[in-house]
């Protein structure tokens, strides 16, 4: 099966198709400092991007509500 890496990493978007997930869980994201990635099927491209940035959007909504709690 053939995965897609989907990337955020400092404003930028990349993706790139890999033949694996390197131990990783599928449709899941992955967050270190600034660098965001998230491995969904090929297949399903789009609905995979949509679901990346809605964990994108729930993370950093996260940070933004800390910060005005402050």
């Amino acid at each position: 099966m053939r995965y897609t890496h989907l990337k955020f990493n400092y404003g930028k978007f990349y993706y790139d198709e890999v033949g694996g997930m390197n131990g990783y869980t599928k449709n899941r994201l992955y967050s270190t400092l600034g660098d965001h990635h998230m491995y969904c099927d090929t297949d399903k491209l789009e609905a995979g991007k949509k679901k990346f940035k809605k964990e994108l959007f729930k993370y950093y909504y996260k940070i933004l509500t800390t910060i005005e709690e402050i």
